[in-house]
């Protein structure tokens, strides 16, 4: 899959690239969503830049909010189930295309 990862700090994109990734597999209390959509949050933004804080670590993959569709539920998710257009709050890694987040920061969203 492919995900958006950031290398180091920059005050431009000189750093910041599209790479292959490992596609994740939810854990227990966890979903996997196909991401259709990403916000840029401002801590992403602080994080770039090398704000003291913000990215626990380099690479740093961006991405702290998505909607999209449930493609896997790990042990113990109930409520959620694949195929389930849902909104979430991610850890990070939500610029790609598919991310893992814990089941609780998901909430199902109106049929279209």
């Amino acid at each position: 899959m492919r995900a958006l990862v950031m290398t180091g700090p920059s005050r431009d994109a000189g750093r910041t690239s599209v790479l292959e990734a490992e596609e994740p597999r939810p854990g227990a209390g966890e979903v996997t969503v196909e991401v259709e959509y990403a916000g840029i949050n401002f801590l992403d933004v602080m994080a770039r830049r090398g704000d003291p804080g913000y990215a626990k670590a380099w690479p740093y993959r961006p991405g702290l909010e998505v909607s999209g569709t449930v493609r896997e539920v790990g042990p113990g998710v109930t409520g959620l189930e694949p195929g389930r257009r849902v909104a979430a709050f991610t850890g990070g890694g939500g610029l790609a295309e598919v991310v893992r987040v814990p089941a609780a920061s998901a909430v199902p969203v109106p049929a279209r």
